[in-house]
């Protein structure tokens, strides 16, 4: 027959698991961090969203300005002609600028009617001047900076771009004067 002593008795750690707590303490830290991060993703995305927009209006009115200035450029100051009630430039060979619902379109009716199209932001005001002394064309963009105002009180600020043009320039230049 076997005898059982007291001394062969299982011992139990003090301590097996976490407490409540301490589970407590950690999912509240937890929470604590994720929405530091959320918010600081938040604030990077708006960021991006709006260096984006800033560049993308950049880029057009590059373009704008680029086709602009190389049409005056290559015609008289005679052959250009502006109409203040259509919002428009007209130049000789069929090429009109015409402000109309937030955009320029530039029309090439000599080239198979082609069309381009320079967006702006909402709101925005466009107006065309002609300077005889200097041979200057002028295009004026009033862009609203705010899109929507935070209270009925609070005005919405302009930045205005500026575009000038000589007329004839290219025509002017001597053989071997790069543009």
């Amino acid at each position: 027959m076997k005898r059982f002593s007291c001394n062969n008795r299982i011992t139990i750690p003090s301590r097996r698991g976490y407490t409540l707590i301490e589970m407590v303490v950690v999912i509240s830290l937890m929470g604590f961090v994720m929405t530091i991060l959320v918010s600081i993703l938040s604030f990077c995305l708006k960021t991006e969203r709006t260096f984006s927009a800033e560049a993308r209006k950049m880029q057009v009115t590059h373009s704008l300005a680029t086709d602009l200035r190389n049409d005056i450029h290559s015609h008289n100051w005679d052959q250009i002609k502006i109409d203040a009630e259509d919002h428009s430039l007209h130049l000789a060979e069929g090429i009109t600028y015409r402000w109309k619902d937030d955009r320029i379109w530039r029309e090439d009716n000599d080239k198979k009617k082609q069309q381009e199209s320079y967006w702006f932001p909402k709101n925005s005001q466009a107006s065309w001047h002609k300077d005889d002394a200097s041979k200057m064309v002028t295009l004026q963009i009033e862009m609203p900076t705010r899109i929507a105002a935070r209270s009925k009180n609070e005005r919405k600020t302009f930045r205005s771009l500026t575009i000038k043009a000589e007329a004839g320039r290219f025509a002017t230049m001597k053989k071997g004067e790069s543009r």
